[in-house]
């Protein structure tokens, strides 16, 4: 479904992202792991255009991607959620969900009462009305994953979604996800909580200093020597 053709990401002197090349099965969840600074964020980044490459191809569905702008990308099917959630603090939860509809041929009604589905998804229904700030950091990060289901992206791209989360919420991000998948989503998935990496993953990817180091299945990449290292150190 996605493709990553040779990436390559710069920061002045610092190569964030290095010749890398990957890619993502459709109705598969890619974990991404590797230690701080290995580049996980910014694939991302690159991925959904809030970066712009200097060198590679991004490839959804066989068409390059590289280059759009980010609302230029999610609407062609790529939703992304963020390690620090950044949704509309002074707007209503309900507010949040409609703000990247705006645009759409539903009537309000219409568009509030798939709102309220999702929000009862994830037990945020009572808190409609509340404002953003309101909602603690996992109700937060539940609020950002249903927001971008509003436009019913095809590929989800979570950043670090576990960070700081209640166990319970931690759950329902869980159940949630895999209900998702079920219906036909395709995720990537950065995170430093392996656990639900391994849980969750189909494949896993690890990174570390920009480069790929491991590609496989989890049982696989719990044995390999080098993800052990660029971890723990020799």
């Amino acid at each position: 479904m996605l493709e990553v053709i040779q990436l390559i990401k710069r920061f002045g002197g610092l190569i964030a992202v290095n010749n890398l090349s990957m890619h993502v099965e459709k109705n598969k969840i890619l974990g991404v792991i590797g230690p701080n600074g290995s580049g996980k964020t910014t694939l991302l980044n690159c991925i959904n255009g809030l970066y712009k490459p200097e060198k590679g191809r991004i490839l959804l569905n066989g068409k390059e991607i590289q280059g759009l702008l980010p609302h230029e990308i999610a609407k062609i099917g790529i939703g992304r959620t963020f390690q620090v959630p950044k949704i509309f603090k002074r707007m209503t939860v309900m507010e949040n969900l409609l703000a990247p509809v705006l645009s759409s041929e539903l009537s309000d009604k219409e568009l509030k009462e798939i709102a309220r589905k999702f929000l009862s998804q994830v037990n945020l229904l009572d808190h409609e009305n509340e404002l953003g700030e309101e909602l603690s950091g996992g109700q937060q990060k539940l609020l950002e994953l249903v927001r971008i289901m509003m436009f019913n992206p095809d590929l989800l791209l979570l950043d670090e979604p576990f960070a700081g989360v209640h166990p319970t919420l931690k759950a329902m991000f869980y159940e949630r996800i895999m209900e998702l998948k079920e219906s036909g989503k395709t995720f990537i998935l950065v995170s430093h909580d392996i656990n639900s990496i391994y849980t969750l993953c189909d494949q896993i990817i690890v990174l570390d200093r920009g480069e790929k180091i491991a590609y496989g299945k989890p049982e696989d990449i719990r044995k390999n020597e080098r993800v052990i290292e660029a971890y723990l150190g020799r």
